[in-house]
């Protein structure tokens, strides 16, 4: 993915994120935070009206534990029910980045 996509996808607080890892990992982290939002708008796009584009969510990822959190920004959290938290999970195999979410 390169850096023109890569403006895109990323929120400016998900390029701070980024610029605080290391270099070598920059494809491997944008690739998570794409993997993670594409899981967001498979779990919740049957609840909500609006399309969901990569800017309505912001992904956090810990990598230290292999999860993720989600902030929707305020059109798309005010269709889903108040106080939802949206988790994820991920991990790194043979080149590829796994993630899921689950709606509780």
């Amino acid at each position: 993915m390169g850096e023109n996509l890569w403006r895109r996808i990323l929120t400016e607080e998900e390029r701070a994120w980024l610029d605080r890892q290391p270099v070598a990992e920059a494809q491997q982290s944008v690739a998570l935070i794409f993997s993670a939002k594409e899981a967001v708008y498979k779990c919740i796009a049957a609840l909500v009206q609006d399309r969901i584009g990569f800017m309505n969510a912001v992904i956090v990822p810990d990598p230290q534990q292999g999860s993720f959190a989600v902030y929707l920004n305020e059109p798309v959290a005010a269709q889903l029910p108040r106080g939802l938290r949206l988790q994820g999970r991920f991990f790194f195999f043979a080149g590829a980045v796994f993630t899921g979410l689950v709606l509780a």
